[in-house]
């Protein structure tokens, strides 16, 4: 089988005039609203993976039970999940903007206020509601790169978006470490809210 497959001909020619990936890439970025959904998309994925090494910190440091700590990390996953059964009636209501704007915005303030939380009953809370909030705007920027390209672009921006991705998860728990040594958690949580205040000027402007 393996001998056979490799006597096939390739189902898709490539064409001489096709820019580089370099090239397309850029030419892609330059597109209104793409650059936009990528970094709001950075933003939101950085925050969730951040909040799940922090979170246990910050409890560390308050003198959280590793239960209470459990307990609200699982909090974390299930609002998240659970938001995606809600994203389709939401989307029926609103527009992908409104909700992206939204989503961010509660995002925004729940994260200010895990920095004030001094009990796993406070924090707890707070994380159901930001847990729901970044469960809806992370498929909402899929969504946002695939309104804003054409169906020949779509694979290469949705790779740019996991590129972006990426990077934020580099960057982003590097930063909030240098942070945390310097101010505590708490301040983590300010840096986050700070990321993804940023990214609400990127949904109005776009």
């Amino acid at each position: 089988p393996l001998l056979k497959w490799r006597q096939e001909r390739p189902t898709v020619e490539a064409k001489s005039n096709v820019d580089g990936t370099f090239s397309a890439t850029i030419k892609l970025v330059r597109t209104p609203g793409i650059l936009a959904a990528i970094y709001i998309s950075l933003a939101i994925s950085a925050t969730a993976d951040v909040l799940v090494v922090f979170l246990p910190l910050y409890g560390s440091e308050n003198r959280f039970s590793p239960y209470a700590v459990g307990i609200i990390l699982a909090l974390r996953a299930g609002t998240t999940m659970l938001s995606r059964f809600f994203l389709g009636r939401l989307s029926e209501r609103f527009t992908t903007h409104q909700l992206l704007l939204w989503s961010t915005l509660i995002s925004v303030l729940a994260c200010i206020l895990m920095a004030f939380a001094k009990t796993p009953l406070t924090l707890g809370a707070i994380v159901f509601v930001a847990g729901f909030s970044l469960g809806i705007g992370q498929p909402l920027t899929m969504s946002l790169v695939s309104q804003k390209t054409q169906a020949d672009e779509r694979a290469l921006a949705v790779s740019a978006r996991l590129m972006g991705n990426r990077l934020g998860q580099f960057v982003v728990p590097a930063a909030a470490g240098i942070v945390a040594a310097a101010s505590g958690a708490g301040a983590v949580f300010i840096g986050l809210s700070i990321l993804l205040g940023s990214s609400i000027f990127s949904v109005k402007k776009n």
